[in-house]
């Protein structure tokens, strides 16, 4: 008989930072570099991309119990509060 594996939960989850362009790429980036913040941020999560795109984004970070923080223009994010309050209900 095999011994079962005891799954561990993450102390500190990963902060990942999603924005727009790479306007927002380049200032996390060196404020990550000069201050020494502690977050993942990856070009390919600042591409030229769509709502649906930024959500699936989302939903795989918080699967990874990770925190997800989105940069969006404003126009962009009300469409995304509405994308999010209608899968919720």
């Amino acid at each position: 008989m095999a011994r079962r594996i005891k799954e561990r939960k993450l102390k500190n989850p990963a902060i990942t930072i999603i924005g727009e362009g790479a306007t927002e790429r380049y200032y996390f980036t060196h404020l990550k570099l000069l201050n020494g913040y502690n977050y993942v941020c990856k070009p390919r999560n600042f591409a030229e991309q769509n709502i649906d795109d930024i959500q699936r984004q989302v939903e795989r970070v918080l699967a990874d119990d990770g925190i997800a923080v989105c940069v969006l223009y404003p126009k962009v994010l009300s469409s995304f509060c509405v994308s999010i309050s209608s899968t919720l209900l």
